[in-house]
């Protein structure tokens, strides 16, 4: 697990890349507001002194359950701000869980309750450039950033798409 810290930067870096990029309007408050309810998935982590399973929020069902509301607020343009922070907040997740597969013992367990097997991000895939050297070129954090930030590219580029189809849309309802 990465600290709080560690998460709330990386959300709140990533959100704006997402904002800027995707053309979302969305202001400094909220994407704060968003990167903060980001780390409410580590609340799981205090739930495991009351007996209750610490794996409930650190999965990709999580992640599913945000776009299925994104999804069932429709196109409609009155719901059009709160869908937006729906999916800044799931890329926030996103990566949130892609950190906290970086190191530690464990891992995350991406599937569960289906599976509590642990996912984490493998050792092997570092690349080395000198074997004497315990600093790879490419490291777990890097990848896990650049994971990250695709994720950040591929919401991006749908939200273009998006926005060109609504667009043309208006264009063609008002011939």
């Amino acid at each position: 697990m990465r600290d709080a810290l560690f998460h709330f930067v990386t959300s709140l870096s990533g959100g704006y890349v997402l904002v800027k990029a995707g053309k979302v309007e969305c202001s400094i408050k909220s994407l704060v507001l968003l990167s903060v309810l980001s780390l409410l998935v580590d609340v799981d982590h205090f739930l495991q002194y009351v007996n209750v399973s610490t794996e409930i929020l650190h999965n990709v069902f999580i992640i599913l359950a945000l776009l299925f509301i994104y999804a069932l607020l429709g196109s409609s343009e009155r719901l059009n701000r709160y869908k937006q922070y729906f999916l800044i907040l799931t890329v926030m997740l996103c990566g949130h869980l892609t950190a906290d597969m970086i190191e530690g013992v464990f891992g995350i367990p991406l599937f569960y309750p289906f599976s509590e097997k642990l996912y984490q991000i493998p050792d092997n895939w570092e690349i080395d450039l000198f074997q004497e050297t315990d600093k790879p070129v490419i490291g777990k954090a890097g990848i896990a950033l650049a994971a990250y930030y695709a994720i950040i590219a591929l919401t991006t580029l749908y939200l273009r798409v998006v926005s060109r189809a609504r667009t043309a849309r208006k264009q063609n309802t008002s011939r």
